[in-house]
């Protein structure tokens, strides 16, 4: 398959690369502001939230290979804080990046991707499904991201394009050092303490979390399967948790997750 795969400079992004360069694939990478050294892929700049260069790194891939078979939407970034201290610009950022940037990535890739009948993979996160307590605008970008590729699949469907959502519970990357936080956190004194707790719990989880290669290898895994579901939760917690959430009353569920994250 020819693959296009955005953030693939690090992280899972790169993990994933690899697996599928191994696998024979053909992938391009994304990257926007550290070209990758050495990699098995083509690298590629993108920015996801510059339509210009979406569009060209996606004529660059189709005129060299002449047909796009996957699309990986995988470049994220996270933004935490009370929703009550996140600014304006810092939400629209958050969406910018996470749903947006997909999205135009996607809108663009559509009619190569339908000329191939192609795949469509979005990383996403058990936080789509579980909103967390300070990091609510990070939790809405992939709740809005998996409603709209389930959308998208009925709308595509006639021309065998699928469309997959990979949910990915805590996994060991530098997203944990590259974690913003909300302005509004700085001499605040409302949320301080908890905010502090939840942010010490996230890392201590995400640095404890599963190897990036277990995700790449699930990745992989999805984009071959002959009917993908819409949703595939990575790893035993995040399947764990989400049965949960469908048998335990959403109160109940919420209360939970407040304990651990917010008490």
């Amino acid at each position: 398959m020819v693959i296009l795969l955005t953030g693939a400079s690090s992280g899972i992004g790169a993990a994933t690369a690899k697996v599928l360069c191994e696998e024979g694939h053909k992938v391009y990478g994304t990257y926007r502001s550290n070209p990758p050294k050495d990699p098995c892929f083509v690298p590629v700049y993108m920015d996801v939230a510059d339509e210009a260069s979406v569009r060209a790194a996606i004529e660059k891939v189709v005129s060299e290979q002449g047909r796009l078979d996957a699309l990986v939407n995988n470049a994220g970034m996270g933004i935490a804080g009370a929703v009550e201290l996140t600014s304006e610009t810092e939400a629209a950022l958050q969406l910018n990046v996470n749903y947006l940037g997909a999205l135009t990535v996607t809108r663009i890739a559509l009619p190569a991707l339908r000329e191939s009948g192609g795949r469509i993979l979005c990383v996403s996160s058990l936080a789509a499904q579980i909103p967390i307590p300070f990091q609510a605008l990070y939790s809405a970008s992939k709740a809005a991201l998996e409603i709209t590729m389930q959308a998208l699949e009925m709308e595509c469907r006639p021309f065998g394009v699928r469309c997959t959502c990979v949910e990915l519970g805590d996994t060991k990357t530098e997203f944990t050092k590259n974690r913003r936080y909300a302005n509004g956190t700085a001499g605040d004194t409302v949320y301080a303490e908890r905010f502090k707790k939840s942010v010490e719990r996230m890392e201590r989880d995400e640095q404890s979390g599963y190897d990036p290669k277990m995700a790449a290898r699930f990745i992989a895994k999805q984009l071959k399967r002959r009917n993908p579901p819409p949703i595939a939760a990575c790893g035993a917690f995040p399947k764990i948790a989400y049965f949960l959430k469908k048998i335990l009353p959403l109160r109940w569920a919420n209360a939970v997750v407040g304990r651990m994250y917010a008490k």
